[in-house]
């Protein structure tokens, strides 16, 4: 039965192939690739520029402007310093100097705010800073009045910073809290936990501690102006966290460390598929179309990646095959589609913009 089928089989084949090499110049393109290399190069989607910030920085936050913020290494202190793409701002690292920065955001209005501290092991020494283009002035939040030590993550259009707060003499873990600059600090949650974005519509993103491990989280108010919690996720290992909505609700983030999901009011969690032989995977932000950009890891280290009709693709393959930059981590990506990652370029690791060839 075996030597039949074989005897079918191969003149079946060496027809198949001569009528396919007679034919070529008739059949479509994306027939014959399909027939090859399952992968072959995509189109280049993305131009890559070089923000200039000098090795072991990383762009943080990208506005609609396309105003970049984010951090560079000391040389001097191995202090990690605010650095940002638009001169005016250069004055942020002479205010902070001698501080490390822990975290810095930019929102659609220009607004910049960091949160440093002289002496990372002592929570006396940290700051919160706010830079205001309009005023032309950096100002630092009157964390001693309000009685809180405070981290701020994000800052919202409005103006409202989210991040963790501790009170002092009271409370032994930190705790979601927002600062909006008319009503003053507000804590979020009752257990220990952290905020790390919020959207137009005021709903706010991060994680908690439950029992059995941590759960992604959202806050958002109730009608009454109370405080409400939604939990995205099962309690799951740490490190679990929503780590960016967008202004329609679309929540990304990761589970365990490992596996990145999306979640929304009207289909729940959903899990995004890795790259192949990825064994981290991470959704780290989404825009107000719904892109989503993130962080895989293979064997051989990160790379940057972006979900395209459900699935995932290497930002590699969507620049320039003769780059000499290699996208190795995704951070932000705003309205227009434009990237803030960090890239190497030789030996060196750099901070970028990838910009959509059609902008």
């Amino acid at each position: 039965m075996r030597r039949g089928l074989l005897e079918l089989v191969i003149p079946g084949a060496l027809v198949i192939g001569l009528c396919l090499w007679c034919c070529h110049d008739l059949l479509p393109l994306d027939f014959l690739h399909g027939l090859g290399d399952q992968h072959a190069a995509m189109e280049p989607q993305y131009r890559v520029h070089c923000l200039d910030w000098g090795t072991l920085s990383v762009p943080m936050e990208i506005n609609a402007a396309g105003f970049v913020a984010g951090v560079e290494k000391c040389g001097r202190t191995g202090y990690m310093v605010p650095v940002t793409s638009e001169a005016a701002y250069r004055s942020m690292p002479e205010v902070c100097s001698g501080q490390n920065v822990r975290s810095i955001s930019v929102n659609d209005a220009g607004r910049v705010v960091l949160t440093t501290d002289s002496r990372p092991r002592e929570m006396d020494e940290r700051q919160v800073y706010l830079l205001t283009p309009e005023k032309g002035e950096v100002c630092s939040l009157d964390l001693e009045r309000a009685g809180v030590y405070f981290s701020g993550y994000a800052i919202s259009d409005s103006g409202v910073i989210v991040g963790a707060s501790l009170k002092k003499r009271e409370q032994t873990t930190w705790r979601a809290a927002a600062y909006d600059p008319a009503s003053g600090f507000v804590q979020l949650d009752s257990v220990a936990s952290c905020a790390f974005d919020i959207n137009a519509r005021g709903q706010v993103v991060g994680c908690a501690e439950a029992k059995g491990g941590q759960v992604a989280r959202l806050w958002e108010r109730d009608p009454d102006g109370a405080w409400l919690s939604v939990d995205l996720t099962e309690p799951l290992p740490p490190t679990t966290r929503a780590a960016a909505i967008n202004d329609d609700g679309l929540v990304v983030g990761w589970i365990g460390a490992k596996r990145a999901f999306k979640w929304d009011a009207q289909r729940g969690l959903q899990m995004l598929p890795p790259p192949p032989e990825c064994s981290v995977c991470r959704a780290t932000a989404v825009n107000n179309h719904g892109q989503i950009v993130g962080i895989a890891v293979k064997d051989d280290g990160s790379i940057g990646i972006t979900w395209q009709d459900g699935r995932p693709v290497e930002l590699n393959d969507l620049i320039d095959p003769h780059s000499p930059y290699r996208i190795w981590q995704a951070h932000a990506i705003n309205d227009a589609g434009a990237v803030a990652c960090t890239a190497w370029c030789s030996e060196f690791r750099e901070a970028v913009v990838l910009v959509p060839l059609d902008s």
